[in-house]
């Protein structure tokens, strides 16, 4: 069974301007970034980074993708229903959301519009990825499912603050690559060994 894996990027997200004619609560931003090397966790002795491939949202099924606001169950849009609509460029994957008119969606959309939220995340799986021990950089090549995205208040990389919500799912993921980190040391150096 795949892992559900959560990543959080500083990425710009704005709040569409609203006119007299027109008062949906629109977002948009960008909450995937491709071919961009991300500090994913520092071990203590060295640094490890991730990076989407520019491929890896190739064929992926997005017709039922949710948008949450800090990875809460409570859905403010969705692709099902088309008030969530996802476009993959060449730099990454973008949204333009139009907010459910509830107190919750208002709210978002005004936290968004004053600056207080600008950050951007995702859930998903990983098919295929594959790790660079020269540059200490895993390469995620296919996301199987994208599951969310996700508007946050602090992105979950050590260098910065960390939602209470993402933490577990990122301490399982440092886990996980930490265990594949000791794995291929301990293959080349038993390959050493022999030769």
């Amino acid at each position: 069974m795949m892992q559900k894996e959560i990543r959080m990027n500083p990425i710009q997200i704005r709040a569409a301007e609203q006119t007299e004619n027109n008062n949906d609560l629109i977002i948009e931003g960008k909450a995937i970034v491709f071919n961009q090397k991300t500090l994913l966790f520092d071990d203590g002795d060295d640094q490890y980074f991730e990076m989407i491939d520019s491929r890896a949202l190739d064929g992926i099924d997005l017709s039922n993708v949710y948008l949450y606001y800090n990875h809460s169950d409570k859905a403010v849009a969705r692709t099902k229903n088309n008030t969530l609509e996802l476009t993959i460029k060449q730099d990454g994957l973008y949204f333009r959301a139009k907010l459910i008119d509830t107190t919750y969606g208002s709210d978002l959309y005004k936290m968004v519009q004053s600056k207080l939220v600008d950050k951007c995340s995702f859930a998903f799986t990983i098919a295929e990825q594959d790790f660079d021990s020269s540059s200490n950089t895993f390469t995620v090549r296919k996301i199987d499912k994208l599951f969310e995205v996700s508007l946050v208040d602090f992105p979950a990389y050590d260098e910065t603050n960390v939602s209470v919500s993402a933490r577990s799912k990122l301490t399982e993921l440092e886990t996980e690559r930490q265990n594949q980190i000791y794995e291929e040391k301990r293959k080349k150096l038993i390959l050493e060994t022999l030769l």
